[in-house]
């Protein structure tokens, strides 16, 4: 039974995605915030503010903003037609290929019977034949004028077949045996012609080329370029036509009346699920058609492969970010499948179907999870001893993610593995990849409290991921660096001073871009470690601070007056006038009147705590607001 571990809440998590191999998308998630330390002399017992969805884009596509449509990112979508191109010749070619070896082989078995049996027939019968064996060149009985044969010159009837014969061999054995390097050469390994006849050798040595010709003829018929074309001309056309028809679809609904008027293979529903995870943005919606794509893969999936299983369960997850209900999800058989597949998944396959789990939001079951590590521990030690198909840094990035997001940790084992090769990987990841390992291991349910850097890089490869924040900082967008500083905040340990001085460069960089969100996740996450900003990034972050809060939640609301609240202090709030310096005050108390109505408890119990660690009373109204509540 794989290890596991009830997941402590200890923050949201952001989202993943699979540039290289095909594997994941931004998923969008309502991540929670650990509970928060007070800093007042009397610590208040208050559960986290909670944030809203976060989600991670491409690097080279921008930075998502949760306030406007999302743009999925494109998960090697010429692999994963690559892929379904290869369906239609990687299934069936086993059945014709072993029907042509099973031809090869008994043809191969009829020639030796043939030569063993012509081996071992009597030369007489050969030599009277009429056939074979009568050397020509050996001179005739003359004949007389009258027709009559001189029987006085040349013998007996016997007398004149023996001297034939041997007259025959003398001939064919000087011919035969004269170069061994000749073409008539015999091969004899088991010694057949040793007894025989030259006369029955020659015909022995034609039979076998014979034989051989045929042989070579059925080789070349099942050689790999005819495996190729493993279905029958008119089938593979049939299927072409159909997945053509399925990949240049307009809308969704040409794919599901396909679906509804033709019978179509495994191949199409592989097909129609990635194609329709691809059309649109917006929500899919439900009814029949989608029951009839279901009730499709619930047919097909008993036949999938690797590829075929984690590319669909990928595709349903993609969906189902989309709105698609989870009930039209056929999970139970996919599951099955998975469990079926799974020891001959490569890292890739396995990699797309942890995410996918993980973006579905629905933990495998334990004989499944148990599988799919088994996997991934293979797949590592290949890549460790330099073969296999090796896991990518994207790859690592996403399992990490899919864990956290499903509460989930990995046995001990598994992540010694991932351990063993998570430095050769970081090494070489991208500025998303970066941040989204290091949240996802500061979210993984913990078998300690991180109550130090040492404590923390026990269990997660820190110094690595600091070394690569390093050199990606600079190239990082808001989010990636938001997301960044909040796994920090979450882990509770601070970052080095090199790291929190590239992180507050880019900060400054990007300040400009932040959405709302992103804003209060890091006003948050300094407190959770202990640091204040440099007076120069505050300054940054107050000339954007009025636009943001204005465009907040309720929970933004109050968490970034929590973060505000909770900064380490250079001076005392000892007035209104003191705190407005240091917090944009006027500007989170008119998001407060606006939102007020709106807040949940928590949000009403974390913004009344900040105000007590301000030390200073709020505006009647604002305080008017929160009793409406």
């Amino acid at each position: 039974m794989a290890y596991r571990l009830n997941h402590m809440q200890h923050g949201g998590r952001p989202e993943a995605s699979w540039d290289h191999a095909a594997l994941a998308e931004e998923a969008p998630t309502t991540p929670t915030v650990g509970t928060f330390m007070t800093y007042s002399d009397k610590p208040a017992h208050l559960t986290a503010p909670t944030q809203d969805t976060m989600g991670f884009t491409p690097a080279k596509a921008g930075t998502l903003r949760t306030s406007k449509v999302l743009k999925p990112q494109k998960i090697a979508d010429m692999d994963e037609d690559k892929d379904l191109q290869k369906l239609f010749t990687s299934e069936s070619n086993m059945l014709i290929g072993l029907s042509a070896k099973v031809v090869v082989l008994l043809s191969c078995a009829a020639m030796v019977v043939i030569r063993m049996w012509r081996a071992m027939r009597p030369t007489i019968a050969l030599a009277s034949s009429g056939k074979h064996g009568v050397d020509m060149s050996i001179p005739m009985v003359p004949v007389s004028v009258d027709n009559t044969l001189d029987l006085k010159s040349q013998g007996s009837p016997l007398r004149i077949s023996e001297q034939v014969r041997q007259g025959s061999e003398r001939t064919l054995a000087k011919e035969m045996h004269a170069d061994i390097k000749c073409p008539l050469a015999l091969w004899d390994p088991f010694g057949f012609g040793k007894a025989e006849p030259e006369a029955h050798v020659q015909n022995f040595r034609q039979s076998e080329l014979h034989h051989g010709r045929a042989a070579m003829a059925a080789i070349f018929f099942v050689s790999p370029v005819s495996t190729q074309k493993p279905r029958p001309m008119h089938t593979l056309m049939l299927a072409r036509e159909r997945e053509n028809r399925i990949r240049n679809a307009q809308d969704a609904g040409e794919i599901h009346d396909m679906i509804a008027d033709e019978e179509l293979d495994k191949f199409d529903s592989v097909a129609a699920v990635v194609q329709l995870s691809k059309m649109g943005r917006g929500s899919v919606g439900g009814g029949k058609k989608w029951v009839l794509l279901h009730d499709l893969v619930q047919v097909s999936q008993r036949h999938y492969g690797p590829r075929q299983t984690a590319s669909v369960l990928h595709s349903y997850a993609k969906l189902r970010r989309r709105r698609l209900a989870i009930s039209l999800v056929p999970l139970a058989e996919l599951e099955e499948a998975v469990e079926r597949v799974a020891p001959d998944m490569n890292s890739r396959h396995v990699a797309m179907t942890i995410w996918a789990y993980g973006a579905l939001g629905v933990p495998p079951s334990p004989h499944v999870i148990d599988k799919l590590e088994a996997a991934l521990r293979r797949v590592v030690s290949d890549m460790i001893v330099g073969g296999g198909d090796p896991l990518i840094p994207q790859g690592l990035a996403n399992i990490i993610w899919a864990y956290s997001k499903l509460s989930l940790r990995p046995t001990p084992a598994t992540l010694d593995a991932l351990k063993q090769v998570a430095e050769s990987l970081i090494r070489k990841m991208s500025p998303q990849e970066v941040a989204n390992t290091l949240y996802g291991y500061a979210a993984l349910p913990r078998t300690v409290t991180y109550d130090s850097r040492d404590t923390a890089m026990s269990e997660v490869p820190l110094a690595e991921l600091e070394e690569a924040i390093e050199r990606v900082a600079p190239d990082m967008n808001s989010q990636e660096v938001a997301n960044t500083i909040w796994a920090y905040g979450i882990l509770g340990v601070p970052p080095t001073r090199r790291v929190i001085d590239e992180f507050e460069k880019a900060l400054r960089r990007v300040v400009t871009d932040m959405i709302p969100q992103e804003f209060s996740n890091i006003i948050w996450a300094y407190p959770k470690f202990g640091l204040r900003p440099m007076p120069e990034t505050l300054d940054a972050l107050k000339q954007v601070a009025g636009g943001l809060i204005r465009k907040m939640s309720p929970r933004e609301v109050a968490t970034t007056l929590y973060g505000y609240a909770a900064l380490p202090r250079t001076v005392t709030y000892d007035t209104r006038v003191t705190a407005v310096s240091g917090v944009p005050l006027v500007e989170l108390e008119e998001a407060i009147v606006r939102v007020a109505l709106d807040m949940n408890r928590q949000e009403v119990e974390n913004t009344i705590w900040a105000y007590k660690n301000l030390m200073w009373a709020g505006r009647r109204r604002d305080k008017s607001s929160m009793r409406s509540k």
